[in-house]
């Protein structure tokens, strides 16, 4: 954040227009511009756009989604908030997105979509993905939360399904404060999202005319703002988190016991630069966070495995070990665009110390 940021927020200020508007709507342009896409829609917050593109796709009572097990509750939420039921898959270890081979033997004959998490910046595998979606005609759904600017096979993500969902959370690449994105090149699906976000409403002759029920979903104009200034940012924004992400690497890699993140030859844009903390460390991933909270180091678990969850336990077809060793043994590290080449390697050298030898 900059004195750029606090301009554009404040010449919507100046304006007296607050709410959803033609800042919103140039946001909205410029960034189906960036992905690739034909549409974009903003809504309040990612969850909210997820809500929206089940909905746009068709999903309600009695449907079930694919979800990975090991991702934000949101991802499952947003299915339940349709009415639909969540249907939970492990992970493969490596990248801790869904494992794709696992998909087949959950699907039924109430199965309508997947959702494919891009979880942490880098991209699932979408090519089997999008193949058994072909085959079983199912819909897709990409949960990009984490991954603006993150690609596939040279294809940004974003485009890779029938829609997908963006999110502009502080802690996310960009941000607008709160707010999401969907995308897609569908124009059906744009028109049916941007109505329901707006509480069903079309414009008439000048006027709102409700043709369905809806929501209030919208993004301000003084969000947008933010988000304007902040996507003009985003090459270097991600160019910061690759080289602080190369850095960690480099100097984690010879401590025994640590994982780091899987590597692609794709953009993998680290919103969460994630390792893994097998039994040869020593000390357990929840005493790491504790004891580096004491030295001055906030640190944080990866994410969650859901069928662990009381809230999500009857969701879950099938074992799940590797969501679960995920949810176990990952530690999320500090990363930000402004991190210095000396913090982290402050940060390691308290990782190192806490090696048991």
């Amino acid at each position: 954040m900059g004195t750029a940021e606090l301009e554009s927020i404040k010449r919507v200020l100046d304006s007296g227009i607050l709410t959803e508007g033609r800042v919103c709507a140039e946001l909205e342009r410029r960034f189906a511009r960036y992905i690739g896409c034909h549409y974009a829609v903003a809504a309040s917050s990612c969850t909210s756009a997820l809500h929206l593109a089940l909905i746009g796709i068709g999903i309600g009572a009695g449907d079930e989604v694919i979800v990975p097990d090991f991702t934000f509750p949101a991802t499952a939420n947003a299915v339940l908030m349709t009415g639909a039921r969540p249907v939970l898959v492990d992970i493969d270890v490596d990248s801790y997105n869904i494992d794709s081979s696992r998909i087949r033997e959950v699907i039924t004959d109430k199965t309508r979509a997947i959702i494919a998490v891009h979880l942490f910046g880098l991209s699932a595998d979408m090519l089997p993905i999008r193949a058994i979606a072909k085959e079983k005609e199912l819909r897709i759904v990409e949960d990009a939360a984490c991954a603006i600017g993150a690609t596939y096979r040279g294809a940004k993500v974003g485009t890779l399904g029938d829609v997908a969902c963006f999110s502009f959370h502080p802690r996310k690449i960009m941000t607008t404060a709160e707010g999401g994105m969907i995308t897609t090149d569908d124009r059906a699906i744009a028109e049916l999202v941007a109505r329901l976000k707006n509480h069903g409403a079309i414009r008439e002759h000048g006027r709102s005319k409700f043709v369905s029920m809806g929501y209030n979903y919208r993004l301000s104009d003084v969000h947008a703002a933010i988000g304007l200034v902040q996507l003009k940012k985003i090459k270097r924004l991600i160019a910061s988190r690759a080289r602080i992400a190369r850095l960690y690497t480099r100097l984690l890699e010879s401590i025994g016991g640590i994982v780091t993140p899987s590597r692609t030859e794709d953009v993998h844009t680290y919103q969460s630069y994630v390792i893994r903390i097998t039994d040869d460390f020593g000390p357990r991933r929840d005493d790491m966070i504790k004891c580096l909270r004491q030295m001055g180091v906030e640190t944080q678990i990866g994410t969650y495995a859901l069928h662990l969850q009381p809230a999500f336990r009857e969701f879950v077809r099938g074992q799940c070990p590797n969501s679960a060793l995920a949810y176990e043994s990952t530690l999320s590290m500090p990363i930000a665009s402004k991190m210095t080449p000396s913090q982290v390697k402050r940060v390691v050298k308290l990782v190192r110390q806490l090696k048991r030898k």
